[in-house]
């Protein structure tokens, strides 16, 4: 894989290369057409006209021109010169790294460099610590005391999915803390994401974005389920639950029974809980 994404940055690399060539190429036959067609336009004024001003302006055009073609064959040497350098320099590269690998060493750090590697490394040891502890800190903190419901209602995957605290939750609440990443930059989902997937073992707890729906219609379920039950089990078996839906919409509404919501008892509603009954 890896592999292949640096076989494919070569080739972009030396198609944008292609195609800077091309277009460089375009604009000097741009110029040199428009060089001739000046060229020839200042000497048939010098041929057929007598006015001084036209006279003298297709004098300058002709000196003009000649140091502009001067110019660009100096820049196209230049760009000549600079190319064999780019492919000289290359060339002295591929035999150092060459001769490392037959030796078995690495190119050689200075004492300084190593230095800041180390202090740049104990730095970000430093900033991993202290995001895990706020993330521990948030986590607890922000942790839903009847999240334990979620597991009664939901199947266990995805009451653990519904459980954790979402990318962005947390992004926002760093943010607030006014820690930043170890780049001084705010807190994303998709920065909060790779942190928490490099530490998965110590963050456990912090996961996908809640699917808040889904959980509020599987609240929405078992709070159906349990008033049906105890309809059932309390107040359904002193009604003939034979009667037409109305009649026992009647019954309970003169009874002064309320619906799950604290409505009135309807067709729809009576033949709904009965449905729901015959569920269970």
């Amino acid at each position: 894989m890896v592999n292949d994404n640096a076989k494919n940055t070569r080739n972009d690399n030396a198609m944008r290369k292609e195609r800077y060539s091309e277009r460089r190429e375009q604009r000097r036959q741009q110029r040199q057409k428009r060089r001739v067609e000046r060229i020839e336009k200042a000497e048939l004024a010098l041929k057929e006209e007598t006015r001084a001003d036209i006279v003298q302006q297709a004098k300058h055009i002709l000196i003009e021109e000649k140091l502009a073609e001067r110019i660009d064959k100096t820049e196209e040497s230049l760009n000549r010169m600079k190319q064999e350098l780019r492919d000289l320099q290359k060339e002295h590269r591929e035999k150092v790294r060459k001769i490392r690998t037959e030796l078995g060493v690495r190119r050689p750090v200075s004492t300084e460099e190593r230095a800041r590697r180390r202090e740049r490394a104990k730095q970000h040891l430093e900033h991993r610590e202290k995001t895990l502890e706020l993330i521990n800190e948030i986590e607890r903190e922000h942790r839903d005391p009847n999240e334990e419901e979620l597991y009664e209602i939901l199947p266990p995957k995805e009451a653990l999915m519904a459980s954790k605290m979402s990318y962005i939750e947390l992004a926002k609440l760093l943010n607030e803390r006014e820690h930043p990443t170890f780049y001084n930059k705010e807190w994303t989902r998709l920065s909060i994401q790779k942190f928490v997937e490099q530490h998965s073992k110590k963050l456990q707890e912090i996961g996908h974005v809640k699917n808040t729906l889904q959980i509020a219609n599987a609240k929405r379920s078992a709070a159906v389920r349990d008033f049906a039950k105890k309809m059932r089990d309390e107040v359904l078996p002193s009604i003939d639950t034979n009667q037409p839906y109305l009649t026992i919409a009647d019954e309970l509404n003169t009874r002064g029974i309320k619906t799950r919501t604290g409505g009135e008892w309807g067709n729809v509603s009576v033949k709904r809980l009965l449905d729901k009954i015959e569920e269970l």
